[in-house]
């Protein structure tokens, strides 16, 4: 995509900045003369939204063995409040979840995340999803296994798929081999 040698991608308003490093990005305000959006359209079926998304999601939060919680707590109500949260997030190109930030200058300045907010209400919670967190789980711990104890992809798949069939059994799990990597 920095390139300019795929002209459409699928993804989230998190990879400007987590996909683009720093040092080749170009400022937050060019952001529109170069990656454009849109939203993915809906089933189509009766009684269903016209588009689609699904959120994921970030925090900050405080550990239960927190030596000062009410110190933390303070803050996380600092650090959450209206003003530095939207200023955070407008630097950042992330999208807020508190409803008052484009009342907020800098976030309000920011097109893409005033456009992109247009659609959260919308969206689904990707952890409300049945079996997500375990899906993401053995994911996770799949990569694990290649990366750090050397399996190959395809074991890695292998054992991932087995952990799937474990937990959801094996009517819930449909293998999909991918022509380019051979891998399921």
């Amino acid at each position: 995509m920095r390139t300019g040698k795929i002209g459409i991608g699928q993804g989230g308003a998190w990879e400007w900045t987590e996909f683009w490093p720093e040092a080749i990005r170009p400022l937050e305000m060019m952001r529109s003369n170069v990656l454009g959006w849109t939203s993915l359209p809906g089933s189509g079926d009766q009684d269903t939204p016209s588009i689609q998304t699904i959120s994921g999601g970030w925090t900050v939060a405080m550990k239960k063995e927190a030596k000062n919680p009410d110190l933390v707590w303070e803050f996380l109500k600092i650090l959450n409040s209206k003003e530095r949260l939207a200023r955070w997030l407008a630097a950042a190109g992330k999208l807020s979840t508190r409803k008052d930030s484009p009342e907020v200058p800098e976030y309000e300045k920011n097109k893409f995340l005033m456009d992109i907010g247009k659609i959260f209400p919308y969206t689904t919670a990707r952890d409300a999803v049945t079996g997500y967190t375990t899906v993401s789980h053995y994911l996770q711990l799949a990569m694990e296994k290649v990366a750090i104890n050397g399996l190959s992809a395809a074991e890695a798949m292998e054992w991932y798929n087995d952990r799937l069939i474990n937990e959801f059994g094996q009517d819930q799990v449909e293998i999909i081999e991918l022509p380019y990597c051979g891998c399921y």
